[in-house]
């Protein structure tokens, strides 16, 4: 195995058990001794490659951003552009079903975008910029198509969605008794139908 090799996968290993701490722990719980002692990572090799606690949770929030971004993107195009409440709920079960068989990394994005630590706020910020791209750009060109109520602007309408969009998993798990994808596809539509009905024309 060449050096790089083992480097990168010494690397993913120290990422590997710290997703596991923090998601079972939490961020303020969690600590680089921990993590060392569960997992037999020495204390040097954990810090030749990251300084402390908060370079490693931010790392692990921007791997699964990153790849929730491109979980998206990938599958955006099959929606369906020409029903945009459709598309729009289709856009919202792609998080939906990134997340299903992930709940480690499910718990580690909770946290990061519902109660980040506050000295992180601004980096998990500058991590999901791609992302939040991403979201707002979609939400935009459906909201086109969406006819809106009187005095509500485009702007206001994808500025409301995307609003949604970082707790909708938690209104959803609070809102549905469903587990299997069909049962949480149907809630989803259903309360799409009533977080829209604000900004819709019935």
């Amino acid at each position: 195995m060449r050096q790089e090799e083992r480097k990168e996968r010494s690397r993913n290993l120290i990422i590997k058990a710290a997703m596991e701490e923090f998601a079972s722990s939490g961020y303020g719980a969690a600590s680089i001794e921990i993590i060392c002692n569960r997992h037999g990572i020495s204390k040097g090799m954990m810090y030749h490659y990251f300084h402390g606690k908060d370079e490693l949770f931010l790392e692990c929030v921007r791997q699964i951003s990153l790849s929730l971004a491109e979980h998206v993107r990938a599958r955006m195009d099959s929606l369906d552009r020409d029903n945009p409440s459709a598309a729009i709920a289709g856009f919202f079960l792609l998080r939906e079903a990134f997340f299903k068989d992930r709940p480690v990394e499910m718990r580690i994005y909770e946290e990061a975008l519902i109660h980040p630590p506050k000295s992180l706020e601004n980096d998990i910020d500058r991590i999901r910029e791609p992302l939040k791209e991403l979201n707002w750009s979609f939400v935009r060109s459906a909201v086109r198509q969406l006819p809106l109520r009187d005095g509500i602007s485009e702007d206001m309408a994808t500025r409301y969605i995307n609003s949604i969009i970082p707790t909708f998993r938690t209104i959803l798990t609070s809102y549905s008794s469903q587990d299997d994808l069909h049962g949480i596809l149907d809630s989803t539509g259903r309360l799409l139908d009533m977080l829209l009905f604000g900004i819709g024309r019935a």
